[in-house]
């Protein structure tokens, strides 16, 4: 009996060691790691990695599973091919978690017997505050909190947003935002993303109603962002949504970011906007006190108010404001805060003023005459304030045109009835006033780097310093042609007068013969002061015989003449 219970064991350990030699045989050649990170809702996430490191062959692909010991949260990497490698984030609901271990179970992709267990370390990781708590905004009484899903937005994939379906009342507000990126743990690598920005658009369901200000980039040695991007932004309809948009979506690199939060303070007073500007008895003020901006749009980029103009020419002052001594110094990076005047008429652009300056950083306020005289040929209807640099996205440049003012010039004066005055030729006719007039181009003032951009449909412009110009006229804004001078022409000085006769100067707004003011047909004087006569002389002139026309020849004729008639009488006396 012992003999059999003997032969029995060695059989059974003989196939206990065959078995193992055959798996010793399938070694299981793989390697694996694990690391804690912090993801973007400053949760924990545990990524493991697996490398099959068999040999090249079907029947060596595994199937693997990884499990986190300290939560019991699991991952499937499903199977992975001899040579390949699979990368995947366990999550786990905490903001931290201490020293661990996850364990990789693998099994053979084809069904044979055998498992495969190994175990990886990973270091205790805190990942801070809650998403709730990493917006450190307070909406205090009034304040209206926008809190995003922490879904991250990048430059260059996907729809560049995310959306919260939030009401926010009609209304102005101070606009702050706060954004995340992990920079923490890219301490001595950087990422290179220099342009992780946001901003927000209000939306009344599918319709935009607002738009905010662009956030800071988050600093490089830091993970988040606050800022202040509005003072002052009006809602005028409310919204139903809020979209946190990337500020350079569609772009070339990712510039990733987290959009945390949005405070909305509503300002109880806004700023008294007032005008600089004081009109004469005939003065036209007009008053326009809306934001407009070069990056947002061309409905974003103009501002218009109904206006009745006579035609007739004026002096044109702009005023402008932005709110420079409230921002930091980094905020008032915007080398273009200037706009131009529009006139229309039933849509129609008939004249155009030239550009105020750029607001100084240093000043809220400034105004300035743009045009001494400004030729609006026919009645307009509408002021249009349009931004200068419409189409620069390389800033918003910010302005707010305040108010205008339209001074009108001197009028002609009726002329009393012109003196007759004798000439052979007919008298000519006053000529018309000449008129700047617009051309027929919606190319005008906008940017270009070559002339075919702006002559498609006036070959009149061409591209000079940037800018789509009249070619005889380089620094009109509006692209008028030239004006020219004649008789009885409206005038502002003697100088444009001149240009038509040196003897035109501008009398009482018109061009006038200098000597003649009155005669519209600018004839000179008739006739000049009468001759003073000579007193009656009781001396005989003397005759000066060239002056008589009696030369030299003559004289030699008359005295051989003479001559031959004494001869003559002399042949008669003498017998």
């Amino acid at each position: 009996m012992g003999l059999l219970i003997l032969v029995g064991g060695l059989l059974v350990g003989g196939i206990l060691v065959s078995r193992q030699q055959i798996f010793q045989q399938q070694a299981w050649n793989a390697t694996q790691s694990a690391e804690a990170i912090c993801l973007q809702d400053n949760k924990v996430g545990i990524l493991v990695t697996f490398v099959n490191t068999e040999a090249d062959s079907p029947e060596n692909a595994m199937k693997v599973e990884v499990e986190d010991l300290q939560s019991g949260n699991k991952v499937d990497l499903g199977t992975i091919e001899p040579g390949n490698t699979k990368t995947d984030t366990i999550i786990v609901d905490a903001n931290s978690v201490g020293d661990g271990q996850v364990r990789f179970n693998s099994t053979w992709a084809d069904g044979r017997d055998g498992v495969d267990t190994r175990l990886a370390d990973y270091s205790a990781k805190d990942c801070g505050q809650t998403q709730e708590a990493a917006c450190n905004l307070s909406p205090g009484d009034n304040g209206i909190l926008v809190n995003f899903s922490g879904e991250e937005i990048y430059a260059d994939r996907g729809e560049g947003k995310t959306t919260v379906g939030q009401e926010i009342p009609a209304g102005t507000y101070k606009v702050t935002l706060r954004g995340y990126d992990n920079h923490s743990d890219r301490v001595d690598t950087g990422q290179g993303q220099l342009k992780e920005q946001y901003y927000l658009s209000l939306l009344k369901d599918s319709t935009e109603v607002a738009k905010s200000g662009n956030s800071d980039d988050i600093p490089e040695e830091e993970d988040y962002s606050t800022t202040v991007v509005n003072n002052n932004l009006v809602i005028p309809e409310t919204a139903t949504s809020v979209v946190a948009m990337h500020s350079h979506f569609p772009g070339p690199g990712p510039e990733s970011l987290v959009p945390i939060c949005a405070l909305f303070e509503p300002v109880e007073e806004t700023v008294e906007l007032s005008c600089p500007l004081t009109p004469s008895a005939n003065g036209i003020l007009v008053n326009f006190n809306t934001e407009i901006y070069s990056d947002r749009g061309e409905d974003k980029a103009q501002t218009s108010v109904s206006q009745n103009v006579p035609a007739g020419s004026y002096k044109v002052t702009l005023a402008s404001w932005d709110q420079h001594s409230l921002l930091e110094d980094s905020k008032k990076i915007q080398p273009a805060e200037q706009y131009y005047l529009k006139f229309s008429k039933n849509g129609s652009v008939i004249a155009q003023s030239n550009s105020i300056g750029d607001l100084p950083d240093e000043k809220d306020v400034i105004s300035k005459e743009v045009n001494a005289s400004l030729n609006i040929s026919a009645d307009v209807d509408t002021l249009i304030a349009y931004h200068s640099v419409y189409e620069d996205t390389s800033s918003p440049n910010s302005i707010t045109p305040t108010c205008i003012l339209l001074e009108p010039l001197g009028q002609p004066t009726p002329s009393p009835t012109p003196t007759p005055t004798v000439s052979t030729s007919p008298t000519p006719s006053p000529s018309p006033t000449p008129t700047a007039t617009p051309p027929n181009n919606s190319a005008c003032n906008t940017t270009c780097s070559q002339n075919n951009e702006c002559n498609g449909e006036n070959s009149s412009l061409v591209c000079s310093d940037g800018r789509c110009r009249h070619k005889d006229n380089l620094d009109d804004t509006g692209c008028n042609i030239p004006l020219t001078y004649s008789c009885n022409s409206d005038c502002s000085t003697d100088s444009q007068c001149a240009t038509a006769n040196s003897n035109y100067q501008c009398i009482a707004g018109n061009c006038r013969h200098k000597d003649s003011p009155t005669d519209t047909s600018c004839n000179p004087p008739v006739g000049g002061p009468e001759p003073t006569p000579n007193p009656v002389s009781e001396t005989v002139n003397e005759v000066d015989l060239p002056e008589a026309g009696i030369n030299e020849p003559t004289l030699s004729v008359l005295l051989f003449g003479g001559l031959f008639v004494l001869l003559g009488l002399g042949v008669i006396l003498v017998p």
